[in-house]
């Protein structure tokens, strides 16, 4: 089984050359864990290690294969980071949260295969007349944002193109021009010197551009998710998000059951398929062995217990061994580098793993009385703002207690320890959520202080409230995000199956193609690409 046909035209040759040798190599060596082993607890065709949506999916699609599947999860949940709880009976997605039925077909097609209800959601960019933006302590319409009547000391040209700034970096940048941004285009794409688009982080990109200063900060401003200009990110998403999503026209849909909804239905539907199959909670995978079989290798899978708690999932030193003859790897990127099996210590693919970095976020909802945002002078249902609460978004009124529940932060990076920092007093408000989804009477009134601020109204207290905090192990991330310099196809083509020679493969989300790694979809895509490529008998 080769490698060649998965290396893509945009690949450099040198890369094809190199990597073929490194192919080479890894078929004539033995692995030095390879052992005759008969321990066996349980004995299954194929494992899948992770049930969040990746795991889930793979399952649904293997359903009826007529083979033994298991999936095997570290938590005592299913959904990984899609993650719904309720608020005065409101679902509130704290993973995953939104989808695109244009741009993200699997997921669209997924929605009504497994009949669930997608609700539009019309303010997810905002309403262009309402005041979206609050930069620099001034509240901001998509209006003022064209007009260049902004709190930023602009160049005249800077001025000019402040409705498109994201496009005109990007044009100053490459020349590029067109209306359209293909996949083709992104990684061929280069800059000053012919240095290619994916080897800029955004500050780099910003100083080729020559943008001034001021216009540093407000391209910053404009981006929304910090996550694009997180430590080395690859400016190459921030220019993508701009063509694929960033526009008035752009049609977004939640869930009425909520984003966990998908994988949990995918399990049902995976269970339901055969008595054969299973899915077994709290159970972490600590190192995989071959056992030599004849004619295809064998898999021992150390795992280990674990129980989760309130707060937290520990190991309990218990340990059990499954043999399996495929293994499928649904789990995080950090997960990935602590798994003990030799491939995947090799320097090309622990390179590989490293291409992106795990982007902390945080997530706090919100219940009131009232809708405070929704009056006075300032009035929007999304707003995005520059202070540490990042995104603010209406969520909707409760049919069971009339109250109105608002996204009051979203937000990513560097914000989210000033957050959690504040979340650590042991004293709760009122209506808090308990256990690791609390709010601290600290966190709640900081958090009504800017509101306060952003919104220049009066908030009263909340009537209940939740947070979540993704920047812990397992995920150390919400999402993952791309470093600048590592080239995606060359990066996803040695991931999704890492040793030639081993039925072993790699999917999710976090290595999913450039910017499609922040949604639902770059998960979808990642497993399909494996099946269709390793499971095509199944």
């Amino acid at each position: 089984m080769f490698y060649f046909f998965l290396l893509q035209p945009t690949m450099s040759r040198s890369f094809q050359i190199v990597f073929a040798c490194l192919l080479a190599v890894a078929l004539a060596q033995r692995d030095p864990d390879d052992r005759e082993v008969d321990k066996c607890d349980r004995k299954i065709d194929i494992a899948i290690i992770g049930a969040g949506v990746s795991g889930t999916y793979a399952a649904y699609h293997l359903r009826n294969a007529s083979k033994t599947i298991e999936i095997f999860e570290q938590s005592d949940r299913i959904g990984g980071r899609h993650y719904t709880t309720y608020l005065e009976g409101v679902a509130v997605d704290l993973g995953a949260m939104m989808y695109s039925a244009d741009k993200h077909f699997r997921m669209a097609e997924l929605v009504e295969e497994l009949e669930l209800t997608q609700e539009e959601f019309k303010h997810a960019f905002g309403k262009p007349e309402e005041k979206l933006y609050y930069m620099r302590e001034q509240n901001l319409n998509q209006n003022d944002i064209k007009n260049g009547n902004v709190p930023y000391s602009l160049t005249p040209e800077e001025k000019r193109n402040s409705g498109r700034f994201v496009r005109y970096v990007l044009e100053k940048l490459t020349g590029y021009k067109e209306d359209d941004f293909p996949r083709e285009v992104r990684l061929t794409l280069k800059g000053p010197n012919d240095v290619p688009l994916y080897k800029y982080t955004i500050d780099e990109a910003l100083d080729a551009a020559q943008i001034s200063k001021e216009g540093k900060e407000f391209f910053k401003a404009l981006i929304k998710l910090d996550s694009h200009l997180y430590k080395d990110a690859n400016a190459v998403t921030v220019f993508s998000n701009d063509f694929d999503y960033d526009n008035e026209n752009a049609t977004m849909y939640r869930l009425k059951e909520g984003m966990e909804s998908v994988p949990t239905r995918l399990s049902s539907k995976f269970l339901e398929a055969s008595e054969k199959h299973n899915i077994t909670l709290n159970r972490k995978l600590y190192s995989i062995q071959r056992i030599k079989r004849v004619p295809t290798w064998e898999y021992s899978l150390k795992m280990i217990k674990t129980k989760t708690g309130e707060e937290e999932t520990t190991e309990t030193g218990l340990e059990e061994i499954i043999c399996a003859k495929k293994v499928i790897l649904a789990v995080p990127k950090q997960q990935l580098s602590v798994i003990q099996w030799e491939p995947l210590k090799s320097e090309l693919v622990s390179k590989a793993i490293d291409a992106v970095r795990p982007v902390p976020i945080s997530k706090i909802a919100m219940s009131f009385s009232q809708s405070h945002w929704l009056t006075g002078a300032n009035q929007a249902l999304a707003k995005f703002s520059d202070e540490m609460l990042g995104n603010i978004y209406d969520l909707g009124k409760s049919n069971d207690s009339n109250r109105f529940v608002l996204l009051a932060s979203y937000t990513e990076g560097e914000d989210v320890e000033r957050l959690e920092a504040l979340n650590q007093d042991e004293e709760h408000m009122v209506g808090s959520i308990e256990g690791e989804h609390c709010v601290s009477n600290e966190l709640k009134d900081e958090v009504i202080r800017l509101l306060k601020k952003i919104y220049g109204v009066n908030f009263s207290d909340p009537t209940k409230a939740v947070s979540r905090f993704w920047n812990k192990s397992p995920f150390e991330g919400g999402v993952s995000q791309w470093r600048a310099g590592y080239h995606y196809d060359e990066v996803i083509s040695i991931l999704r199956h890492p040793s030639p020679i081993d039925d072993v493969y790699i999917v999710g989300g976090d290595h999913g193609w450039g910017n499609s790694q922040r949604w639902t979809e770059g998960a979808l895509e990642s497993v399909e690409m494996v099946l269709e490529r390793h499971f095509s008998d199944e």
